[in-house]
């Protein structure tokens, strides 16, 4: 094995060349592309996209259209017993999660509440109303998208009984 050496100062042993490893980084330069449609931003050639699909490379998912306003489906309101309701649906959205769906209507118990929905846009709220027919009419139920827009308004009926 032959290894490279420094000529020894005066004095001193030789000792072995060292290399040093650093990371530079790409400052203004563009990263490696290839994965995508269209042209090579740096030299305008076109960009390689992959063709093949597996188990471990599974296809792109399909273009998200532009965007458009949320809906809440599958709004319903169960009666859990002495005055408690859990109200569910789901937004479907470009991205559901993490949506504030808000609470109103002529229920005077749920107006004001508010839901956070999950990743698949599914929400619940559970809540007590009065059973002394106060709390009887239309719960609604609406939400915006980061975008802004506003869905539909989904309504359900409640009438609690007294337990």
């Amino acid at each position: 094995m032959l290894l490279l050496r420094r000529k020894p100062r005066p004095g001193r042993a030789p000792t072995p060349l060292r290399t040093r490893l650093t990371a530079e980084p790409l400052g203004g330069r563009y990263a490696p592309s290839g994965f995508g449609p269209g042209l090579d931003p740096v030299g305008g050639s076109p960009v390689y996209t992959p063709s093949f699909s597996g188990p471990t490379n599974p296809p792109p998912p399909a273009p998200v259209p532009g965007n458009v306003a949320p809906q809440i489906v599958g709004f319903t309101a169960e009666d859990l017993g002495g005055g408690q309701f859990r109200f569910t649906g789901t937004v479907v959205d470009e991205a559901p999660g993490g949506l504030t769906v808000g609470f109103g209507g002529s229920v005077g118990s749920v107006r004001g509440k508010s839901a956070v929905t999950n990743s698949d846009g599914t929400f619940t709220l559970v809540v007590r109303l009065k059973t002394d027919g106060s709390d009887s009419g239309t719960v609604t139920a609406q939400t915006k998208d980061r975008q802004g827009l506003a869905s539909n308004v989904a309504s359900v009926d409640v009438s609690p009984t007294p337990p």
